[in-house]
């Protein structure tokens, strides 16, 4: 497997080791400025170098504007495009120039991969796309590492901490996550119900507004802020906690959703389409309005005053959901099922 890297987006990989037998090659293409079609070509042609030198089976490319249409631009080997959700679902209907080349992507993919309905309704809406010509999948996770029981950070050892209902928010510091609706449904539910205690985890541009909003209110005793969390040691983080809390504009099936569902966690999420499809109210979960601290503040008080016997519940259905439908390991089967049929049988 050969893996370019030529997206931004792809810069959290630097750090990490690629798996064995993947070999990674860094396209020399200028720097990003912004929409420089000059830039688009040379990236387009770069790959198509790398394609006719290497000749893969595949072109895996994601997400659709930044890879995908390079991808789609290079030619030379069948093409897998995949969604990240947002490139979709958001950076589409951005602008006229980020929608036509969602459309080149997804007209000229062997095969698109999406990961909930309404990501899937979007590729059918901006390109003729038949039903064959998509697998449909979670990301998932991995029903082993994120579960109930285990190590768990002691964070029930914190002064005030003992009796607490912990609320764990994972997601990005950045515009679009609902940050600000975060803190301000965490100071309303807090005044109300004093045993809960939050932990947002993460980093990112909007950190000195999240510092300044927990002094000024003065919450450091009722939120903690660990900054980024390693993918290793996130399940301990999630067992420590009670519920789990994400108030993103916009999203597919969210793989931190799905940790959380595997780990048994109560969820308060955004009502957004492709939460629907994982969390039903009262039954393992709350949505709450999208843009809204007091709706999200009403289902966090509504988490925490879950009976013993009702966490149990919820526990058991919502580790249940994930290892039925969020489990990585069965979900890539179909994944490499899709990429046969593609190699066997492409649109040339």
């Amino acid at each position: 497997m050969l893996f370019c890297r030529i997206a931004p987006q792809l810069r959290a990989l630097e750090s990490s080791a690629l798996p064995l037998g993947v070999r990674e090659i860094s396209l020399a293409v200028p720097p990003s400025g912004g929409n420089d079609p000059d830039r688009e070509h040379s990236v387009s042609e770069a790959l198509a170098s790398v394609v006719r030198e290497v000749r893969p089976a595949l072109v895996h490319a994601g997400p659709v504007q930044a890879c995908g249409y390079p991808a789609a631009l290079a030619g030379g080997a069948p093409l897998s495009v995949v969604s990240w959700g947002s490139d979709l679902l958001v950076e589409a209907y951005r602008s006229a120039q980020s929608g036509d080349r969602a459309r080149v992507a997804l007209s000229r993919a062997d095969l698109v991969v999406c990961d909930c309905d309404a990501v899937r309704r979007v590729v059918q809406s901006l390109a003729d796309v038949p039903d064959d010509h998509i697998v449909q999948l979670p990301w998932g996770t991995d029903p082993d590492n994120f579960r109930p029981s285990g190590a768990c950070v002691p964070l029930r050892e914190r002064p005030g901490w003992r009796d607490a209902r912990i609320v764990l928010h994972t997601r990005s510091w950045e515009p679009g996550y609902g940050l600000e609706v975060v803190l301000e449904a965490c100071d309303v539910a807090r005044r109300s119900e004093p045993s809960l205690r939050f932990v947002l985890a993460g980093d990112g541009s909007l950190g000195p507004e999240v510092r300044s909003f927990v002094a000024s209110r003065g919450l450091d005793e009722h939120v903690l802020l660990p900054g980024r969390i390693a993918n290793a040691e996130l399940p301990a983080w999630f067992r420590a906690a009670d519920v789990y809390l994400s108030a993103s504009e916009s999203d597919g099936s969210s793989v931190s959703l799905l940790e959380a569902l595997a780990t048994g966690l109560a969820c308060v999420v955004t009502d957004i389409e492709s939460n629907a499809e994982w969390i039903v109210d009262d039954v393992n979960g709350w949505r709450a309005r999208s843009g809204d601290p007091q709706s999200f503040a009403a289902s966090l008080l509504r988490a925490a005053s879950l009976t013993a016997p009702e966490r149990e519940s919820m526990r058991e259905r919502n580790r249940r959901v994930a290892v039925t439908r969020a489990d990585w390991q069965m979900n890539v089967r179909r994944l490499i099922a899709a990429y046969d049929r593609v190699t066997g049988a492409s649109r040339g």
